[in-house]
């Protein structure tokens, strides 16, 4: 089972994919919040992970995202779910408004 959470700037972002069985894409417009910014964004993919269907059983969960996104999700699966903190793996590789290297 793949469930993955993708990023768009806005509805009109969204493409048709062809997935695998058991894959779910859930798409995430950062448009469809209240405006406030970054904590608004991540409010939505926090909202959107908890809707996801994680891995009861043997499983991992790998989140890349921004920073700010990233650091505001990673602990939903450990401390809201119960999973193993070394099935859990996240990267925060890039900061909004920062040049690559700052």
């Amino acid at each position: 089972m793949t469930h993955a959470c993708v990023s768009v700037t806005d509805a009109s972002a969204v493409l048709p994919l062809t997935t695998r069985v058991g894959t779910t894409v859930t798409w995430v417009p950062r448009d469809g919040g209240s405006g406030s910014g970054a904590d608004d964004h991540s409010a939505s993919h926090v909202s959107a992970v908890r809707r996801a269907s994680l891995p009861t059983g043997p499983g991992n969960v790998w989140l890349a995202a921004e920073q700010s996104v990233a650091r505001y999700i990673r602990a939903h699966p450990v401390h809201e779910r119960g999973m193993d903190r070394e099935r859990v793996y996240f990267s925060g590789y890039w900061s909004r408004g920062k040049a690559e290297g700052e």
